[in-house]
Formats: C-alpha cells, sequence, structure tokens
C-alpha cells in the first residue's frame, strides 16, 4: 500500500465501493425479475421489492439513543445523536443541492426506478457510523456562531419536533377523513381483478379494499400492514382500468413507498431551515411515481399506455402525508404523461446509482461542523474543588524530532487548557495522521482521561471501567504550540521496553520513577512519581519465565547502574554494566528481587539527563546476568 495512502483512506474506498456494487446489482437484479413477464405464479420470489426500506435511517437513530441512554446518560447520549444528525443531515443537505440540478438530465436519460433511488440513498448514511467507514479527520471544519450547545440543540430539536408533528398530524387527520365513511368493496368483479392483480406480484400479504366518498383518486393509506388500506372513489372503472389501478398500488405497497415518504418528512424536519428540502420533498415524491407509473406500463404496448395515460388525466385528487394516489399533480402531470405515451429509451441506471452511492460514503465526514460555544475548564476541570493531576507527556510537532515531556508544577499545564475556547464537532475521526499531537494522562476525581490535542483540535478519551466515551472539540483560535513547549520539559527519548521471555509475549513498563536533569553538580528533579505502598510492579509469580529483556530507544550517555534490593526494601548490592548497550537480559532464579536501574541519556542541547526505572520479580530472581 502507498504510504501516503492512509488506512483510513482505503477502508473508506473499500467498503463504499463493496456497498455501491451491491447498489448496483440491485437496481439492475429487481428490474430484471418485474420484466420477467412469464415467471410461474408458484415462484416464491415477490416480483416487485423495495429498493431501499424508509425507515432505516430514522429507526437507526431512535435506537442508538434507546441504547446508550442507559450507558452514557441523557447528556453525553444527545449530544453524540445530535452531532450525527447535524453531520448527516449537512449531508444530505448538499447531496439533494448537486441532485435537483441534474434531475432533468437523469429523468431523460436513465430509469425513474434509478431516479426514485437517488432521492432514497442516503438512507443508508447511517453505515458510516462503523468503524471501517471513519476518516482521520475532516477537510473543513465550519465553525458555527458560538452559542450555547443546549440552545442550539433546542432551538433544532423543537423546529424538528414541530414539522414532524405538524406533518404526521395532517397525515392522520387526512387519514381519519378519507376512512370516515367508508365501506368494505363487495363487488365481486372488482375482487377479482384485486386477486389477478395479486397473483401478478406474487404479492401473499392480505389488504383491506374500501369505498370512500372523499377521495376522487384511488389511494394506498397506512404504514403498517394491519393499518394500510387501498381506497376507490365511488365510482365505476373499467376491468382494465382497475387492473392499472391495483397494480399502481400494489408497486407502492411492495415498494414501501409510504415509508419512503416518511424518511422525506423525516428529512424535511431535520433540514426545516433549509428551503431547499422542502422543493427536494416534492421533486422526489414526484419521482416516486414516475418510477411506479414505470414499472406498471413494463412490457405495456402503446395502447395500454394510452388506457393508462387517459385514467392519469381523468383522476384528480389529494393524497397528503403518507399517502401514495394514482393522481397527478398539475405541475407533474404533463410530464407524467409524456413519459407514459413516449417513454423513450433509457438506460437502466443501475451504474449510476452505484457510482452516486459510492461518492456519497466517500463524502461523508470531510466537512465538520464545530457547534455550541465552551471552555477547556468546564469540560476538561469540571469540578473546582477536585484534584486533578497529569502523567507521562509526549509532543509530536511533525519535524522527526521525538520528544518527551515531563512536568515539575500542573499548574501552569492546567491553565493553558482551561482557557482554551472549544465548539464541539460533528462526526467521528481517529486523527491518526494529525500533523502536531500532544497528549497526556489526566487523573481526576471521575477517573482516568485521555487529553490529546490534534492540529487545531481536542479530544478528550474518558477511560473509566464502567464508562468509556470520546469527545471531541475545534479549538477557537487554535493551538499555541510555542506557549505549550514552554509550559513542559522537553528530555530525551526515555522510553524503555520489557519482556518476559521465554515467551516474549509479556510486555511492561518498566516503571519511570524519576527523571532529573544534571548540571555540573547539581541535580533538579523534573519528574516523579512513586508506586503506592504495596503496590507490585513486575513480574509475578509466573512459572516459564526465565528472563526479562529491557530495550532502551533513546541512546545511552553511560552505562546502566543498578541496585538490587530484597523484600523489605534494603539494599543488597549494585553493579555496573560495561558498555552502553541498548539491550539487556536479567536471568531469573528462584526468590524476590527489585531492580532499580539508573540510566544516563544526553538531549540535543547537551544537558546529561538521568531516568530512574524499576521493576519487581517474586519467585523467580535472584542475581541479574546483564548482556547486550
Amino acid at each position: 500500500m502507498n504510504p501516503d495512502i492512509s488506512m483510513e483512506f482505503f477502508l473508506r474506498v473499500l467498503f463504499s465501493g463493496i456497498y455501491a456494487g451491491v447498489f448496483a446489482w440491485m437496481i439492475w437484479d429487481r428490474q430484471s425479475v418485474e420484466r420477467n413477464k412469464a415467471a410461474p405464479v408458484n415462484e416464491k420470489r415477490q416480483r416487485y421489492l423495495p429498493y431501499i426500506s424508509g425507515m432505516l435511517l430514522p429507526l437507526m437513530l431512535v435506537s442508538l439513543f434507546v441504547i446508550f441512554l442507559p450507558i452514557w446518560g441523557l447528556k453525553y447520549t444527545t449530544s453524540v445523536i445530535f452531532s450525527f444528525c447535524f453531520g448527516i443531515f449537512l449531508h444530505i443537505c448538499l447531496y439533494y443541492l448537486l441532485l435537483m440540478p441534474l434531475l432533468p438530465f437523469l429523468r431523460r436519460h436513465f430509469s425513474a426506478r434509478a431516479c426514485a433511488v437517488l432521492w432514497m440513498l442516503p438512507n443508508y448514511l447511517y453505515i458510516m457510523l462503523h468503524d471501517p467507514m471513519a476518516l482521520a479527520k475532516p477537510l473543513l471544519i465550519l465553525p458555527l456562531p458560538n452559542w450555547p450547545a443546549q440552545y442550539m440543540f433546542f432551538l433544532w430539536f423543537t423546529g424538528f419536533l414541530a414539522v414532524f408533528l405538524w406533518k404526521t398530524g395532517q397525515h392522520l387527520l387526512f387519514r381519519r377523513r378519507i376512512l370516515s365513511g367508508s365501506r368494505p368493496v363487495l363487488n365481486n368483479e372488482v375482487w377479482k381483478v384485486w386477486r389477478a392483480e395479486q397473483t401478478h406480484a406474487r404479492l401473499k400479504k392480505e389488504y383491506e379494499l374500501v369505498y370512500s366518498p372523499h377521495v376522487k383518486t384511488p389511494l394506498t393509506i397506512g404504514l403498517f400492514r394491519r393499518s394500510t388500506r387501498i381506497v376507490l372513489p365511488m365510482r365505476e372503472y373499467t376491468a382494465e382500468e382497475l387492473a392499472f389501478i391495483f397494480r399502481h398500488e400494489i408497486v407502492h405497497i411492495a415498494r414501501e413507498d409510504a415509508w419512503n415518504k416518511f424518511f422525506l418528512t423525516f428529512c424535511t424536519a431535520m433540514c426545516w431551515f433549509n428551503p431547499l428540502m422542502w422543493i427536494a420533498t416534492k421533486k422526489s415524491s414526484e419521482d416516486l411515481e414516475l418510477s411506479c407509473d414505470e414499472t406498471v406500463l413494463l412490457n405495456a404496448d402503446e395502447q395500454q399506455r394510452k388506457q393508462y395515460a387517459s385514467l392519469l388525466l381523468h383522476t384528480a385528487g389529494d393524497g397528503r402525508g403518507y399517502t401514495t394516489c394514482l393522481a397527478a399533480s398539475a405541475n407533474a402531470l404533463r410530464y407524467r404523461l409524456r413519459s407514459v405515451v413516449r417513454p423513450g429509451k433509457r438506460h437502466s441506471g443501475a451504474l449510476v446509482v452505484g457510482l452516486t452511492f459510492f461518492l456519497l460514503c466517500f463524502s461523508y465526514g470531510h466537512v465538520a461542523l464545530a457547534y455550541g460555544g465552551t471552555t477547556g475548564a468546564e469540560v476538561i476541570f469540571p469540578r473546582e474543588k477536585g484534584t486533578y493531576s497529569f502523567d507521562h507527556y509526549s509532543i509530536n510537532l511533525n519535524d522527526d524530532v521525538r520528544r518527551e515531556y515531563y512536568l515539575a508544577d500542573g499548574e501552569d499545564l492546567r491553565a493553558f487548557l482551561s482557557q482554551l475556547q472549544l465548539a464541539e464537532v460533528t462526526g467521528y475521526y481517529t486523527l491518526s495522521d494529525s500533523e502536531k499531537v500532544f497528549s497526556t494522562f489526566l487523573r481526576t476525581p471521575d477517573g482516568l482521561i485521555l487529553v490529546a490535542l490534534h492540529d487545531d483540535l481536542l479530544q478528550l478519551h474518558a477511560l473509566r471501567a464502567d464508562n468509556y466515551h470520546s469527545s471531541l472539540y475545534y479549538v477557537r483560535g487554535g493551538v499555541d504550540w510555542d506557549k505549550l513547549q514552554t509550559i513542559l520539559t522537553s528530555v530525551p527519548d526515555l522510553t524503555a521496553d520489557l519482556y518476559a521471555s521465554p515467551s516474549q509475549h509479556y510486555k511492561l513498563g518498566p516503571h519511570l520513577d524519576r527523571v532529573q536533569r544534571i548540571e555540573g553538580n547539581t541535580r533538579t528533579t523534573t519528574y516523579e512519581h512513586t508506586l503506592a505502598a504495596n503496590t507490585f510492579y513486575g513480574v509475578y509469580d509466573s512459572e516459564g519465565y526465565t528472563k526479562a529483556t529491557l530495550t532502551f530507544h533513546g541512546t545511552l550517555a553511560a552505562p546502566l547502574r543498578i541496585e538490587v534490593l530484597d523484600e523489605s526494601g534494603q539494599l543488597l548490592h549494585t553493579m555496573d554494566a560495561t558498555d552502553t548497550h541498548h539491550r539487556y537480559t536479567f536471568h531469573f532464579k528462584e526468590g524476590y528481587r527489585k531492580y532499580v536501574i539508573y540510566a544516563s541519556f544526553c538531549d540535543q542541547e547537551g544537558t546529561l539527563w538521568e531516568a530512574a526505572y524499576s521493576f519487581e520479580v517474586e519467585h523467580l530472581a535472584t542475581e541479574p546476568i546483564i548482556y547486550e
């Protein structure tokens, strides 16, 4: 793999390509099944199948909220769902903005079913929550006004709730009105046509047929099977007209177009602040009807097309809410009639759908929103009277120089982090290719937190056994990296690894006890971390481990000095290495020993540093043998 291509980029391309291939195959396969007029009636597979279920994305959001609420609590769960909604519906807005001007071209050259599916593709954006689809970082962050996140959430959620309840209430009132005074269809001739169309479609579920005095066009109303009704107006139709009507409604039912309209309404409510979404909803509804017309007239001759066009022309009515109806709106009637009478030759659109879904997935998350206003003091140090302590500091400035930093006094670092002006960022990112990184562990009254600055982003990982979660913030005004370096004390690379052998799989520290800067006869302690009493750190009661290998990443400035202590902490003897090798091996025998290793390093400025490491071996070790 090209080293310049990140693993996140590779996985995003791979999985987006797989999903795109599935969608392209689905369009081609569905069309083949629907065109197969001679298929045996006892075939188990339903003729008309849904392309995309309209309930997927809304159901996923509700499920995430229900699942994570008892785990993360209301505040963090709301923040995560709000972040995801903002990111995904920003992407939907941009996608529909590009799709609408392309619609005339797409309708002219590709099948209506492909155009209808293009509107529904964002329903599958929930797959972007999966880890393989995560990006390293966004290409662009759009900072919103510095308003409190709670106010922004309340404003957005109020608008969403108002629009969604208004649309749903409109649907329920319309349903109640048209079903009041309705009566079941008892005409055997009507049922005969219905059964024939049901058999043709291989539709196994039963649905109620009713007459209503309050409708002027045939329609289907209801989201769930038990509540679904096929409603006919109080007028007579010929057998040919009934066949067209029932086939039209069966296609809507089988493709779950009521749920597709629910999804479009859901998107409109989520993006109520964007006027383009209201236009997109109307356009997408038209394509659902065009797709249905196209399917009804598959294999139809010219005479049948004229009959269907006449039926459309003489059918007027209203289909509100999540209903599907035969009638066309005045704006769409002319185009529907032209498509029916003169369909023209169009491509299936399978490749267009596949490529569009690939681009939709691949482009998701490259633009993120930074919303709300808070400070580092509020999110990192929420308890003013709590005890906070820092441990293990590391900075990578991407200049090919490895640095380790230790802090004698954490108050300056706390002040620096507290004054950061932050805004929450939508989406999830690994931040694996950040150019500048600072990280430290922070011990808080609520547990251990990993604090990491990545370029202009702050990431917090709560490392509690009962509650692990991560938060990402945009640093308004950027990070003052020069000031951060002056707060910390830079030392050479002091990293050391200790492997127990012969398996080489058991790895531990060793524990870094102390770091001192040596200037002449003066020693200045820049870091000190003493293990608590009765705390064991090392190889404990492990049969089969006969030795341990200590490896230093940095270059030693002098041979090692080793102190050997007994169980009571008494010094037994000291040992000095004969050379400045970077790897040493300790052979174990029965007994207990604690080893304190003193290693000297020299930084780029020529300053001498001494680091003290320690590890213990119980039931195994006596005298060490040291060699390269």
